[in-house]
């Protein structure tokens, strides 16, 4: 035995130490892909729960002549309060806050013109 190097030792570390490395990166980007899509997920559930809002508010307000008295609705997403207010003669302010099952919040308002029969002045602000 003259002279043996031990070139296999540090091969093997060096190879475990790449693949480890892969497989720490492949694994983080897996974590951050479901993260995303569980968040986007939760923004698209929030943007139904708040269409289905303002189809609520809508329906309300062309029923009947006098201010609607503030609601909620509810479903297996989550649920909204919506908000009533006389700005003008023809003209109320709808405010609605929606929030889903895991604690994401919507807020938006927006002015409803009763002789037009439409909306303007869409404002919204979204929580965590």
């Amino acid at each position: 035995m003259k002279e043996e190097r031990g070139a296999v030792l540090p091969a093997v570390l060096l190879f475990s130490l790449i693949f480890l490395s892969l497989f720490l990166h492949n694994w983080q980007v897996v974590r951050v892909e479901k993260q995303f899509q569980f968040e986007a997920e939760q923004y698209l559930l929030l943007d139904q729960l708040m269409a289905n809002a303002v189809q609520e508010a809508k329906r309300a307000l062309q029923q009947g002549t006098a201010l609607p008295p503030a609601g909620q609705y509810e479903d297996e997403t989550g649920k909204a309060r919506i908000s009533y207010q006389l700005s003008s003669a023809s003209v109320i302010k709808v405010s609605i806050f929606c929030s889903t099952t895991r604690n994401r919040a919507y807020q938006a308002s927006f002015l409803y013109n009763k002789e037009h029969a439409k909306l303007s002045k869409w404002a919204e602000e979204r929580f965590n």
